[in-house]
């Protein structure tokens, strides 16, 4: 066995490791789950739930909102389609309109589910990059936002990219059997904004965070690189 090959193999283990022990945990709350980025956390504000990085906390490079409400008329695939291809008008850092750019509007499939998937670069916040997803399900209207300064937005691509593609609709139809369930909120600017809820649904639940399975894939390796390192020990002193 010589030096070369086993240092490649620890480089390749460590790679290993640290992709599956990136994303340890599962954000879930009443109507959606996804992975959540490592090191990040959700807490409930009003009627949306906020996720930021618990690293970079205070430099607000990166935020996750999500948002639900009981879908109104208005509320479909094509309505957030038409909505997301229009530039949105925001006041900048001097407080004078400034029109958004629109990158990209089309229709995925996540998790056997069609979402409409938008982005725009300063539609929030000035210079900020914001990709939205939104769907109807279960009688609701939910909208996960995901947004990042464009200096910083290629540092948390991967980070949006792996939690879009995790998000999972998990809301049923027992969530709107509470007593007001029958007034809508808003539909006219669903995307700006906190969305008004109304009566006594029950969005926001404590949050349920859970290890993935690829917490376990991590400890498993880890074993595996701590066999090997003492194996390759082992073969030195046998060598002398």
């Amino acid at each position: 066995m010589k030096l070369q090959h086993v240092l490649s193999t620890f480089g390749l283990l460590a790679v290993m490791i640290t992709s599956s022990m990136a994303y340890a945990e599962i954000f879930r709350n009443s109507y959606i789950s996804f992975e959540l980025p490592a090191n990040w956390s959700c807490r409930s504000e009003g009627t949306e739930w906020v996720c930021f990085s618990k690293i970079n906390k205070k430099a607000k490079e990166a935020i996750i909102i999500l948002t639900a409400k009981e879908a109104g008329p208005a509320d479909s695939f094509n309505f957030y389609e038409t909505y997301l291809k229009q530039e949105r008008t925001v006041p900048n850092a001097k407080g004078q309109p400034m029109k958004s750019k629109v990158l990209h509007v089309k229709k995925v499939g996540l998790a056997k589910h069609t979402w409409v998937d938008g982005m725009h670069l300063s539609s929030e916040i000035e210079d900020f990059y914001t990709r939205y997803l939104a769907t109807v399900k279960q009688g609701l209207a939910i909208i996960v936002s995901f947004s990042a300064h464009k200096a910083y937005y290629t540092k948390y691509s991967s980070d949006f990219l792996r939690a879009i593609k995790s998000l999972k609709v998990v809301a049923n139809r027992n969530l709107l059997a509470a007593p007001n369930a029958g007034q809508k909120g808003p539909t006219t600017n669903p995307f700006g904004g906190p969305t008004n809820l109304g009566g006594n649904l029950n969005l926001d639940d404590p949050p349920k965070v859970s290890k993935s399975k690829n917490d376990l894939m991590g400890k498993v390796i880890g074993g595996i690189l701590l066999l090997l390192i003492g194996a390759y020990f082992i073969f030195k002193k046998r060598k002398k």
